[in-house]
């Protein structure tokens, strides 16, 4: 899987994320499609910071990294 969790995991946390996105402030991007995929992909990277950073679902869902490279971090290399 793209996510590197197990399947039953990545199902709850699509679950989890829909359930999410539905009571935020990032609404919109389920109820009020736009047109301007740039402004939609902003957005989408947006609710992501916010979710792995300030919501804590990195930990949550992906536990402490075990890669050598971790990007933003080692971007450069």
């Amino acid at each position: 899987m793209a996510l590197e969790v197990p399947r039953a995991v990545s199902e709850d946390l699509r679950t989890e994320l829909r359930d999410f996105l539905r009571s935020s402030v990032y609404k919109s991007l389920i109820d009020e499609p736009r047109p301007d995929a740039v402004k939609t992909k902003l957005k989408l990277v947006e609710a992501s910071f916010d979710l792995l950073c300030g919501e804590g679902w990195g930990l949550k869902w992906f536990g402490e990294p075990t890669r050598k490279l971790i990007w933003p971090r080692d971007s450069a290399r």
